[in-house]
């Protein structure tokens, strides 16, 4: 709903799969079925799996539960101060991959082509969204890049700055071991799979 109203660019739900029935209530309902999509999202082995509530157990038998951190990450390839944040980022993503996710967000007066050029002669762990109308970027009254938002399991926006911050890294380590999501996808885990 949020791409289709143009609230959030389509590219960043290209490796997101939904399965529910929306009620009217905007309550998310169990349908049949679950199991099957969660073996192919398991095999593909590339796409966030969202699955209401009451089909939790069953999409937990062949994919691995959510509860994780969120940072949301703005960078422009103009922006030297993104040449330094990205490895950090890239480092953190995969010494937290359990615990963490990053996602970039570009787009801010640069070109899709510049932006794919630049990824790809910098391999990164984090997902990345293309802004090219810069939606989110207004949206949030961007002024200064780098900016990233670390988000807990419930979407509260926990910090906020400059991921280059002395004391950043422990910020993020500390919200992940403090947040409740966390903790009980650990748990699942640990009793389901």
């Amino acid at each position: 709903l949020l791409a289709a109203s143009g609230q959030l660019p389509a590219e960043c739900l290209l490796q997101t799969c939904a399965v529910g029935e929306l009620g009217l209530d905007g309550q998310l309902r169990a349908v049949r079925g679950v199991l099957a999509v969660a073996r192919h999202v398991a095999a593909t082995g590339n796409a966030l799996l969202i699955v209401p509530p009451d089909n939790l157990a069953e999409a937990l038998r062949v994919t691995r539960p959510g509860g994780k951190i969120v940072i949301v990450d703005f960078w422009a390839t103009w922006a030297p101060t993104s040449k330094l944040t990205a490895p950090l980022l890239d480092e953190m993503q995969k010494t937290f991959r359990s615990d963490l996710q990053i996602i970039g967000i570009t787009g801010l007066t640069e070109s899709r082509a510049t932006v794919q050029r630049w990824m790809n002669a910098n391999k990164t762990e984090p997902a990345h969204c293309y802004d090219n109308q810069e939606k989110i970027i207004k949206a949030i009254n961007l002024n200064a890049i780098p900016m990233v938002a670390v988000l807990s399991t419930d979407g509260i926006v926990r910090w906020q700055g400059n991921p280059l911050t002395p004391g950043f890294r422990q910020i993020v380590e500390s919200t992940i071991n403090q947040d409740p999501g966390v903790a009980a996808r650990r748990k699942a885990e640990r009793e389901f799979i």
